[in-house]
């Protein structure tokens, strides 16, 4: 006789649209781990207790959604939500729990509109909001948010009262949120405060976040989904900027806190573990390892860790990474660098450009929704603050975007120029964008103030072979495919048969982008393009020195070069050069790196 399928373990059908959120975790449960040896059967009895009363209630648990002593439970009806709160601290209240434990627990209740980042587990706004609400709560206190008092109005469960005990402005939002408490006399009568919000490890950032949105949500779930992720790209892409918001909106996942370390400045790899060890508030102890401190500190801790510019330390960041995964099982990390770190486990997540308008989009309300020409919108108005986005000057602007590939330091350092510029005169400057794409923020490092200065910094980081590539590569006018790079960048310097892995670095430490459709083709961002072939002569094979033209041609052009054709048997054979989108002329001046366009 078969057994019916085992569905204990399939994902829930959860509710969406406008829905409640009920979200708890246990204050003081880091302590409890460590003092009680019932910590195992408390937290697995008060996740039954509270499962108990969500179900009683009509409401439905995300599976994976909430870890450790934090609950997550969705609720079509906000009435309920708030039933099952009550109920649920009633259970917990009169539980009689062994070895003494006093367990107090602290729920946040909203409603707004929900969104499924899986098939079983929430993401956007609501749910963020919702945590940070739990985090202003203390034990045995029920929070709700104004949304939620409206909804329920009316139909709270006897005895009830909703009261205001403050207005905060959380973390990642930008109004002030009015909160209020649910009182009942089975419940905590003294708490009529709110926690001051905890400290994210991340301070503050003085401008908003343009975009991004998907992003975000993207990150978070790669976060909670593996331990260590690397958002990856060129410098100037935004990595930063994409780490702290993630930082933000999940801060409230991790108890123990974010800590943020920046590495821009540092300049030896033996710094790291300080750095780390001073962002988690440790102090280096006279004699001891700051790494054997750092994996005693935060064995049992539930941090998140975010490594902020590691491409010119990626030895030492990948083995305090690693040695800080294998002895804290509950820390994530989030790098950013130019390339992967390298680390067992690594996923490795490349940022994409800024949305472009596409070419001869016209129309100015769709022109301005797209996330490059907001930011540039956005920074314009700050340098200039009467500049506007108008029907006279939208196709230029979303121009200036286009020819800057989507890049947000570019697109910050041309908009601060519309204070001197018009758009009309900005785009024409374009031409000589390295003179004109300086005068970044005085407190950044030097490498981030300039266009030009980011892309030395990137070039820098190359080996040798990837310079020599890099440089070559900087002919071509389009995307190009293998047989394309092959013919351009070998030479006696470089074997056409390690161009290929030469190329996959490139892409991962330049900003290159790769097609999908065909998988082989490949393209340098536009402003690196521009300047690649300045960083020194292209010897030719034979040894001498010689110029680049670069011309862009249709598919069916025939592109020349003279040192493209093979002899064999008397007979010429063309290069797979012919097959690339576009064309080079070569001449032999026996002078280095002169190219037009």
């Amino acid at each position: 006789m078969s057994r019916p399928p085992d569905t204990s373990h399939a994902a829930p059908e959860l509710p969406v649209g406008v829905v409640t959120f009920l979200m708890t975790d246990v204050e003081g449960s880091t302590r409890l781990w460590r003092e009680s040896t019932e910590a195992a059967a408390v937290m697995r009895r008060h996740g039954e207790l509270i499962g108990a009363a969500v179900a009683r209630h009509g409401g439905v648990q995300p599976l994976e959604q909430g870890e450790g002593d934090s609950t997550v439970a969705a609720f079509v009806r906000a009435s309920d939500a708030v039933a099952a709160a009550l109920d649920a601290q009633r259970a917990l209240s009169t539980e009689p729990w062994p070895d003494g434990a006093r367990v107090l627990v602290r729920m946040a209740i909203h409603t707004g509109e929900a969104s499924l980042r899986t098939a079983g587990a929430y993401g956007g706004s609501a749910i963020i909001r919702c945590a940070r609400l739990r985090a202003l709560a203390h034990g045995g206190q029920v929070v709700v948010s104004t949304a939620t008092k409206e909804v329920a109005a009316g139909a709270l469960p006897p005895g009830v009262m909703i009261a205001e005990v403050g207005s905060v402005r959380l973390d990642g939002f930008d109004n002030r949120e009015r909160v209020h408490q649910l009182c009942h006399p089975d419940l905590p009568a003294g708490i009529r405060t709110l926690r001051r919000p905890s400290s994210t490890g991340i301070g503050s950032w003085p401008t908003a976040l343009v975009g991004r949105v998907s992003e975000r949500e993207e990150v978070a779930a790669l976060l909670a989904q593996n331990r260590l992720v690397t958002i990856a790209g060129a410098g100037g892409a935004g990595k930063t900027r994409l780490a702290y918001a993630v930082g933000e909106d999940i801060a409230a996942d991790y108890p123990d806190g974010v800590a943020w370390v920046d590495l821009a400045r540092l300049s030896d790899g033996v710094q790291v573990p300080s750095a780390v060890a001073a962002a988690c508030g440790l102090r280096e102890v006279p004699g001891a390892a700051t790494m054997d401190l750092l994996t005693r500190a935060l064995a049992e801790t539930r941090t998140l860790i975010v490594l902020d510019n590691c491409e010119h330390l990626l030895d030492a960041c990948a083995q305090a990474t690693d040695a800080l995964l294998r002895a804290a099982p509950h820390i994530r990390v989030l790098a950013t660098a130019r390339e992967p770190l390298g680390v067992a486990g690594e996923v490795t997540w490349r940022i994409p450009p800024l949305a472009l308008p596409p070419e001869g989009e016209r129309d100015l309300e769709r022109v301005g929704a797209f996330d490059a020409v907001r930011l540039f919108v956005a920074r314009a108005r700050a340098a200039a603050p009467t500049f506007r986005l108008a029907a006279d000057n939208a196709t230029t602007v979303a121009r200036i975007c286009r020819r800057l590939d989507g890049l947000p330091l570019a697109l910050e350092l041309a908009a601060a120029r519309v204070r001197a510029l018009s758009v009309d005169r900005l785009a024409d400057a374009l031409d000589d964008r390295f003179r004109l794409l300086t005068g970044g923020a005085r407190t950044a490092v030097a490498r981030q103030r300039t266009l030009l200065a980011s892309i030395e910094w990137s070039h820098d980081l190359l080996d040798e072979s990837e310079r020599v590539s890099f440089r070559r590569l900087g002919v071509f006018a389009a995307p190009f495919d293998l047989d394309a790079a092959e013919a351009i960048a070998a030479g006696d310097d470089l074997d056409p048969r390690d161009v290929r892995d030469v190329l996959a670095r490139l892409v991962d430490k330049t900003g290159s982008s790769r097609s999908s459709v065909p998988a082989t083709r490949a393209s340098l961002p536009r402003c690196v393009r521009d300047i690649s072939p300045g960083f020194g002569a292209v010897p030719r094979r034979g040894g001498s020195t010689a110029s680049w033209r670069r011309l862009p041609c249709s598919r069916r052009s025939t592109p020349t070069r003279r040192t493209s054709r093979r002899r064999s048997n008397g007979r010429s054979k063309p290069s797979a050069h012919r097959r690339s989108n576009c064309c080079t002329r070569w001449s032999s001046t026996g002078e280095a790196g002169g190219r037009t366009t």
